[in-house]
């Protein structure tokens, strides 16, 4: 049996995704951390220094518009240098691992993409996405309904948030009597925006010849979705929804309504997804944004107009004027002052 470089491409790609979805799922689930970490780690740096080896090599053979990605490049590896200042070995370690690597990805995808269905991508992320709202959805039944408690990798998630930040971990928050637990990507927020990620690809499949398997991924991730109770998600995914059909109101309307409908009928049996709209929820974070958005008019934050500061990484010192600013509520304060 013959394999063709196209089905290794699909194959490769699709194990990826998957593997960097359930990256946390599959490194504390079953005691696997050490195996896991090292896979993840050889896997992206084959895929983004192989892409960028070609990018060297055969410029050509990459898609239109792998010049904004050298730029973008250099400019990461200038910030790559403001944290070695600050951060030494660490940071840099950590910078290369989760900006550089990552960000040079885009040759490796700009080689691949080219040669596979808009379709099959679709249907790998949004398969990935169900993966993500099934252990979800699965882990809040285990927790609620049977009273057994959360999932390995949930505790292996809130130790690490508190190794990391050297802080009791923020990775689990009650909303009324919801609690919205980090999920396989580790926050509600991220895990959530998945989930929407993966209702908007399954949209994209209603009109090709897997509208059956769009109509499954739909469903399942539409529930998830609500229950992570990541209002950021929600409201991105029904942005989404208003962009992909902005020339049919009809269709807005009838995926508004079909959401609406879940949202009911999941407050009715679960009170704490009805508090996460009330006024005093809403006001709440916008308080602590504002606090957040005043850091930014201090002096040596000015700068951030024209470049940013450097990268996060463990142990870094949060108040220095030199680091950038976290922000779960406002995550592009943390954007604006890491990138510029």
């Amino acid at each position: 049996m013959v394999v063709s470089a196209k089905s290794l491409n699909e194959f490769t790609l699709g194990l990826f995704i998957l593997l960097t979805t359930l990256y946390y799922f599959f490194r504390f689930q079953w005691g696997w951390d050490t195996w896991v970490v090292a896979f993840q780690v050889g896997l992206l740096c084959l895929f983004s220094l192989g892409g960028f080896l070609v990018w060297l090599i055969s410029p050509s053979r990459l898609t239109k518009g792998y010049n904004i990605y050298s730029v973008g490049l250099a400019y990461l590896i200038f910030l790559l240098f403001l944290t070695a200042l600050h951060g030494g070995v660490n940071g840099v370690a950590y910078g290369l691992k989760d900006h550089i690597l990552p960000f040079m990805l885009l040759f490796y995808y700009s080689l691949v993409i080219q040669e596979i269905k808009l379709e099959k991508i679709f249907v790998m992320i949004g398969f990935c996405a169900a993966i993500v709202s099934v252990i979800y959805l699965a882990e809040f039944v285990n927790k609620w309904h049977f009273g057994n408690g959360f999932f390995a990798y949930t505790e292996g998630i809130k130790a690490l948030t508190e190794r990391v930040q050297g802080e009791e971990s923020t990775s689990l928050s009650w909303v009324g009597d919801l609690l919205r637990m980090p999920g396989p990507l580790s926050h509600h927020n991220s895990t959530g925006l998945f989930m929407g990620v993966g209702v908007l690809s399954a949209m994209a499949l209603f009109s090709s010849r897997h509208r059956k398997v769009g109509y499954i991924i739909f469903g399942v991730c539409l529930v998830g979705l609500l229950i992570s109770g990541a209002r950021t998600a929600w409201a991105a995914t029904l942005a989404g929804i208003m962009f992909a059909k902005k020339d049919n109101i009809r269709n807005i309307i009838i995926y508004f309504a079909i959401a609406g409908v879940f949202f009911m009928v999941m407050a009715k049996f679960i009170p704490g997804v009805s508090e996460l709209v009330k006024a005093e929820r809403l006001v709440a974070p916008g308080r602590i944004i504002l606090q957040k958005t005043e850091r930014l008019y201090e002096p040596h934050y000015l700068k951030n107009i024209f470049m940013g500061n450097g990268f996060n990484y463990p142990g870094m010192d949060l108040d220095s004027p030199y680091s950038p600013l976290l922000s779960d509520d406002l995550f592009f304060i943390q954007l604006v002052t890491t990138y510029g």
